[in-house]
């Protein structure tokens, strides 16, 4: 992942500390699944910037060499948001959890990766996935630039497959 047309000022990669830079950003990913677990998705807005992309993309479990399919694409945080709120609010409880988040900071930016896997009440609609995010440092903050969740497996995709 490239996050080279993020532009942040000098002020901003000066006051940039690794250690903090990480826990930051591993709060965000999960202060975003928090949010899901807790049915506050709309309130997830103020964790991008205001135009962020969100994909949802899945990939052929039985293939998955193969390039993914787009299934959704989101520009701007409020739509983000909205449609985060419409997924968290819905008849299935969703519980993310979170694994394997490796972040990368780079001179400006920073990209991060994370395995993920819910519970649901009621059980059954669990899925598994893997997030790509690109970040950006805007005043003082980490912000999600972009997100792109790929669903590895779900109940749906062996009907679909089929």
């Amino acid at each position: 992942m490239q996050c080279a047309y993020l532009v942040s000022t000098s002020a901003d990669v000066m006051a940039r500390d690794e250690a903090r830079d990480r826990a930051a950003i591993s709060g965000l990913v999960l202060r975003y699944a928090a949010l899901v677990r807790d049915r506050n998705g709309g309130d997830c807005g103020n964790l991008f910037v205001d135009d962020a992309v969100y994909e949802i993309r899945e990939i052929d479990p039985v293939q998955p060499d193969m390039e993914s399919r787009l299934r959704n694409r989101l520009e701007g945080s409020a739509v983000i948001a909205d449609y985060v709120r419409q997924s968290a609010t819905g008849p299935v409880r969703v519980y993310p959890l979170i694994h394997n988040l490796l972040v990368e900071l780079e001179d400006v930016g920073a990209t991060a990766s994370c395995l993920m896997t819910t519970r649901t009440l009621p059980p059954g609609n669990e899925v598994f996935g893997r997030y790509d995010d690109v970040f950006a440092f805007r005043n003082d903050r980490w912000l999600f630039a972009s997100r792109t969740y790929t669903i590895l497996d779900a109940p749906w995709m062996k009907v679909e497959m089929n």
